[in-house]
C-alpha cells in the first residue's frame, strides 16, 4: 500500500481471464486486494487531497450490445465469469471508490497508427 499512499490513479490490469469453462483466474483476488488497498489509503488521506482514481481492466463480455437495451455480451456468451463479480464487487462494495471498468474488445495485431490531433 506504501506504492499507492502519493499516488493520483491507479491502473488495474494484472491478471488474465480464466477462459472457463477451461480455466481459472485469480482475476477476482487481485481485483479485490486493489480495491481494498485503494480504500485503507484513501480513509487515510487528508480529505484535502483528491481521491486516488481506479482503473480496473474488464472483458468485452460486459460491453453493451447495440440494439439490445440492458444485455451484454456474456448474456450470450458466458466467458469470463471473474468478469461479473468483479464488476459486481465494484457497484456494491466500492462505492466509496473513484473507479472507472475498461471493457477493451478484442485486440489484433496488426498496422501500427498513430493518431495525432492537435488541441487549440
Amino acid at each position: 500500500m506504501e506504492a499507492l499512499r502519493d499516488q493520483d490513479a491507479v491502473i488495474q490490469a494484472a491478471v488474465y481471464g480464466s477462459n472457463s469453462p477451461y480455466g481459472a483466474s485469480d482475476s477476482e483476488k487481485v481485483v479485490r486486494c486493489i480495491i481494498d488497498a485503494v480504500k485503507e489509503v484513501q480513509a487515510a488521506r487528508s480529505r484535502k487531497l483528491r481521491p486516488i482514481r481506479l482503473w480496473v481492466m474488464s472483458g468485452q463480455v460486459l460491453m453493451d450490445i447495440p440494439a439490445y437495451k440492458g444485455k451484454i455480451e456474456g448474456d450470450v456468451f458466458p466467458i469470463h465469469p471473474e468478469h461479473y463479480k468483479n464488476y459486481d464487487f465494484l457497484q456494491k462494495d466500492a462505492k466509496d471508490v473513484d473507479w472507472s471498468l475498461l471493457c477493451p474488445g478484442k485486440i489484433d495485431a496488426g498496422e501500427v497508427r498513430v493518431l495525432l490531433y492537435q488541441i487549440h
